[in-house]
């Protein structure tokens, strides 16, 4: 699921039986080749990891956003 908010960044979140679905999955990773076209940096996220493990997640989005940059400078 991708929601677009009012600064245009993309987010969604999937649940577990979401990933067990052949079909979700391919229409996911056409979305994000998509969005990836379009300039945007994609990184999925389990819900149940939010509720659960939700320093782990936003660890991985500090690390993923630091490596961008640097990659940029």
């Amino acid at each position: 699921m991708c929601i677009a908010s009012s600064q245009s960044w993309p987010r969604g979140l999937d649940s577990a039986q979401h990933l067990a679905d052949s079909d979700a999955y391919r229409r996911d990773r056409r979305k994000d080749a998509l969005l990836q076209e379009n300039g945007y940096f994609v990184l999925r996220f389990l819900a149940e990891d939010v509720g659960t493990h939700l320093d782990d997640v936003l660890d991985a989005i500090l690390r993923a956003l630091a490596c961008r940059q640097r990659n940029r400078s």
